[in-house]
């Protein structure tokens, strides 16, 4: 039926061209005539590729960032909880005259350390990258600069405090290292979900978006990487984190 409906549209369209033009010849008109409005197509927002690849480094890099700040708190957490369990060092440790609430406190904070450092590498690594961009494309809109880097290390830290205290906590109710990480893997998995929500092109930012924890650090650094900063949702995101 659609074979069918196109050959009669063609079919229609001849004839009306040829109708048209009989027309304009009994009237003694030229087929020029009837061109009186030229109708053109054009971008009023700019280079549509150069705002394609803005919105693409702009979710692209954010992710990377927290992806391997979450992932380097999840290596170490096993080995300070379950590790030290099935080395049987805990007890150790635990013979020490400090309290259990500074010891879990170390833990937290080592490990809160090797994800910051995690993200800060992968930080370092990609200005470069966005350096050499930037140059290579003058109308691209990423914002390169140390204000960006703090910006970052101000939203990541929240969010290693929180996936390092789970990651420990979960650690500590394992037996052995292998089962920690069996378990770690699970929650890893629920801590990435977030992540991918940055990769949703032309996601507005609403109240439940900044309700989201990983999320809502994610959709901040992303205006970040944009040059936009806004003071009441970062202080909004860092308390929900």
């Amino acid at each position: 039926s659609q074979f069918a409906a196109n050959r009669l549209k063609s079919v229609l369209t001849e004839y009306n061209e040829e109708l048209k033009t009989s027309k304009l010849n009994e009237a003694g008109l030229e087929a020029s005539t009837l061109d009186f409005v030229n109708i053109k197509s054009e971008e009023l927002m700019g280079n549509r590729d150069d705002r394609i690849i803005s919105m693409m480094m702009g979710m692209f890099f954010p992710f990377l960032i927290m992806l391997y700040g979450i992932t380097g708190t999840y290596t170490i957490a096993s080995d300070l909880s379950a590790g030290e369990k099935e080395r049987e060092t805990l007890e150790t440790i635990f013979s020490v005259p400090v309290k259990r609430f500074e010891i879990i406190m170390g833990k937290l904070l080592a490990c809160v350390n090797v994800g910051i450092i995690s993200g800060l590498v992968n930080i370092i690594s990609m200005f470069p990258l966005l350096y050499a961009a930037t140059v290579a494309i003058p109308d691209i809109n990423i914002n390169v600069s140390f204000v960006l880097l703090f910006y970052l290390i101000i939203m990541i830290i929240p969010v290693m405090i929180m996936t390092s205290t789970f990651f420990i906590g979960l650690g500590l109710v394992a037996r052995t290292f292998q089962e920690a990480q069996s378990y770690g893997s699970i929650l890893l998995i629920l801590f990435m979900v977030p992540t991918f929500v940055v990769m949703v092109p032309d996601l507005e930012i609403t109240n439940l978006i900044l309700s989201i924890p990983i999320a809502n650090a994610l959709m901040l650094m992303k205006e970040a990487f944009l040059g936009e900063y806004s003071l009441i949702r970062t202080f909004f995101v860092l308390l929900i984190n």
